[in-house]
Order: C-alpha cells, then structure tokens, then sequence
C-alpha cells in the first residue's frame, strides 16, 4: 500500500468516528475504556508498565543453549549433526560464555537503574503527596483559572487569525472547547485535545468535538503536514524547556506549508502573579517570554513570527470626565498604569514556510 493509499484510509477512519462522535455513538467514557483496553492486551505496553519482569524476561533470554538438535529425516543426518556438534561445541560454547557474560551484565546494570528509577517515583510521590496536602485549596484555584483556560479573551482574534482556513485545525489544551465551538460557527474544521476529563466531558456533552488526550500524545499520532492551523495554550504554560521545544518541532512536522499556528501564553509575570509560592517553587515547567517562541520557530523555518501583548489589567477605573484636570491626567495614569500593571498573556502568529 502506498503512502497515499494510508492517508486516504486513515483520513476515512478519522471522518467516521467523527460522525459517530457527533451522533452520540462514540461516548468519551466508551473510547476511554477501548484505549484501557488495547494498553492491557498489548504485550509492549503491559511489560512496560512492569519493568521487573521485564528484566526477568533480558534474564532469561540471556541463557544460550549449545545443545543442537540432532534429529533429522534424512538417511544419516543424525549421526552427521552429531559429528558437526561435537566438533563445533567448543566454539559454540566459547561464544555463548561471552554472550551470556555480557547479557548478565547488562541486566545487572539495569537492576541498577531500576532501582534508581525507584527511588526517583518515590520521591515524585512525596512531591505529590506535599501538593495534594492543598487539594481543597488548589481545586479552588483550577476553578478560578478555568475562564483563563478557555482564552475568552482571545476568541475573537483567533477567529480572524484563522478565518478562511481550509483545512483541519486543532486547539490543545482547548478546555471546554468554547474557541473550537466558535471556529466551528465560522465554517472551520475545527476540533481540539484536553487534558483534564472534566472539561473534555462538558465540551462532549455540548456536541463539540474535543478528545480527551495530551497534546504531544495526540500529535504524536497525527500524519506529517495534516493540519492547516493549530492554537496552543494551556499545555504552553507547564511544560519544560526540552517538551517545549519536542512540541515546536511536532508542531512543524504536522502543519501544512503555509499552514498558522497562535500560541496564547501567560507571560512569565503574569503566571508567578497569579500563582502560589508553592507551586511556582515545585513547578517543573513555566511560561516562557514571546521572544523564545519567535526564536524558535524563526528557526523552524515559519514566515514572519509575531507577537501581540494582551490587553493591559488596571485595578483603578478611568478617571470621571467631571474630575478637574482628568484629560491631563489620563494619559499619564495609564502610562504609569501600564508600567505597573503589564499585561498578563500574550499572543504569538506564523505561518510554516513551505
């Protein structure tokens, strides 16, 4: 089968359980259990959830037998592979000695990591187990952020910044899918990925088509150059320096020439503001300014990278009209205002250069 004809088949897939999605066939819980499903039945999979018997299998694979068989239904080939044998044992048995010596030391070694590996879960669950420690009051802080995820704010720009496109266009972390429903309401194909199944349920009970996944999971699974526009955020917020740059180099793999991408982050101060001490201290990954995104993807090969700040967030009400002297005074507020108070997310536009 050519690379067209696999195209063409999974595209065909991609389309059906999309009409199923939408008729209501395909419920998240029903995919969740398929996905659970093929990880258990997956010989690869179940043995790399259990590294252990894993090194048990590299053990005894590491055995070799210089015992050849003999039997033979040609007239005297037994007595001939028994002759070979006894003149070739010594050799066999010299390569297996090395073989097995150098198979031993390898599993040993990973034993070794193994044990280390240990000690880093162990410690990830103590981490864990300190942050769960504010679980109530963390819960309460992913309620407060929940509009933030959506990027309300930005709809509109996004709307026009894809208007016209006319291929498929993805949203991670897309949260309850407000912008996919919207880019939908313009004529765009568009669908998007969540992490957190909360959200991904409502966008699923709302009809919009919104996958319960990890963007670089889903990426990962995407063909090369099979979108026409992609809109990151979220997912852009919390991953580290060597994920950032895996997610800007799938992103380019995935995108058609001349196909846009828009990242709507927070700005580095913008995050730490509204952020707890704890979780800014414990936080692998944080926000990171436009001009790496602009050197990142300049050096992907995207056309003109651009970036647009969000709208500054003054505490203070503008000045009444009635105040004496507020025409004089407003423009210096507000640039005083915009000095204190910068803006607390960011957008960045390009185009992937053919």
């Amino acid at each position: 089968m050519t690379d067209l004809d696999l195209k063409q088949v999974l595209a065909e897939i991609e389309a059906e359980v999309r009409l199923r999605r939408a008729s209501g066939q395909f419920t998240l819980a029903m995919e969740r259990e398929l996905d659970d499903t093929f990880e258990a039945l997956t010989p690869t999979a179940r043995r790399a959830q259990d590294f252990q018997s894993a090194l048990e299998e590299v053990e005894e694979a590491a055995f070799i037998d210089v015992d050849l068989p003999v039997a033979s239904n040609a007239p005297g080939g037994t007595q001939a592979k028994l002759a070979l044998g006894r003149l070739m044992t010594w050799a066999l048995r010299h390569v297996a000695q090395q073989t097995t010596t150098f198979a031993g030391t390898t599993a040993r070694a990973l034993r070794v990591l193994s044990s280390r590996i240990d000690a880093l879960d162990d410690e990830v669950r103590r981490v864990e187990a300190l942050l769960s420690d504010r679980s109530e009051e963390a819960d309460a802080e992913r309620q407060l952020h929940i509009a933030e995820l959506e990027i309300g704010a930005w709809h509109d720009r996004l709307a026009l910044a894809f208007a016209g496109s006319t291929g498929r266009v993805l949203h991670a972390d897309c949260g309850s899918g407000g912008l996919v429903a919207l880019l939908e309401s313009s004529g765009i194909d568009a669908y998007g990925v969540e992490p957190l199944p909360r959200l991904a349920d409502v966008a699923v009970a709302n009809r919009i088509e919104v996958r319960l996944d990890s963007v670089a999971a889903h990426l990962a699974r995407v063909p090369d150059e099979a979108l026409a526009g992609i809109v990151l955020s979220g997912c852009v917020d919390r991953l580290v320096p060597p994920d950032l740059i895996r997610l800007a180099n799938a992103v380019t793999r995935v995108l058609q020439p001349g196909g846009r991408l828009a990242i709507v982050s927070s700005t580095p101060a913008g995050w730490m503001a509204t952020t707890t001490p704890v979780i800014a201290d414990l936080s692998g990954g944080r926000p990171v300014h436009p001009e790496t995104w602009l050197t990142l993807l300049a050096q992907r090969g995207f056309v003109d990278p651009v970036h647009e700040p969000g709208r500054a967030r003054s505490p203070l009400e503008p000045l009444p009209s009635s105040v004496v002297g507020a025409d004089e005074l407003e423009p210096r507020l507000a640039a005083l205002f915009a000095a204190a108070f910068p803006p607390t997310d960011y957008l960045v536009l390009a185009d992937r250069g053919s």
